[in-house]
């Protein structure tokens, strides 16, 4: 069971959960209600997935209470933690643990960009995923800032043909500021 409420989707069971990070790139805030971290950076998730899904509406934003669904929590060592999937692989070099926002924004950015350690199939290794740059180098922002009006818009929006998962497009650029 899993309830929507704005951009985020709350999951309620881990059968949800498991369905939700199964396939596409999905960002996971695992919390809790008696966190205080948590409650403080929880606006500031919503307004991402606001904005962020704006201009790439697959992407998926998921709040799992680990009191709720324990199950689901695995490698979370803290609370808050981030996690970050693409089709159905934690991708562990994304994982954000604690209320750190701009460490939160950088990693969105990255999972978007292509930029993660892939986990090898079978295997307990991990490889650098050298994803070919979509945007030239020059052009692509080394930091996004926070916007309510995106100079994107979902119609800019391709998949890269030989890595599917990575999205191909403009750098979001975010103008409000935290």
């Amino acid at each position: 069971m899993s309830t929507k409420s704005s951009s985020v989707t709350k999951v309620g069971d881990y059968q949800a959960f498991k369905e939700l990070v199964e396939s596409g790139l999905t960002i996971v805030d695992f919390s809790a209600t008696w966190c205080g971290p948590c409650r403080r950076i929880s606006p500031v998730y919503e307004l991402f997935a606001t904005e962020y899904t704006k201009v790439i509406p697959e992407l998926k934003f998921l709040k799992v209470d680990v009191d709720e669904v324990p199950a689901a929590a695995q490698g979370v060592g803290g609370l808050p933690t981030f996690q970050f999937w693409v089709d159905n692989q934690r991708i562990d070099s994304l994982t954000v643990m604690g209320a750190n926002v701009e460490q939160l924004k950088n990693n969105i950015n990255n999972l978007l960009k292509g930029n993660y350690v892939v986990p090898t199939p079978n295997q307990n290794q991990v490889i650098a995923a050298q994803a070919t740059p979509v945007v030239p180098q020059e052009s692509v922002k080394t930091e996004v800032e926070p916007e309510v009006n995106l100079r994107s818009s979902s119609s800019n929006v391709k998949r890269n043909k030989s890595n599917p998962s990575k999205v191909a497009e403009e750098p979001i650029v975010l103008e409000q500021e935290f």
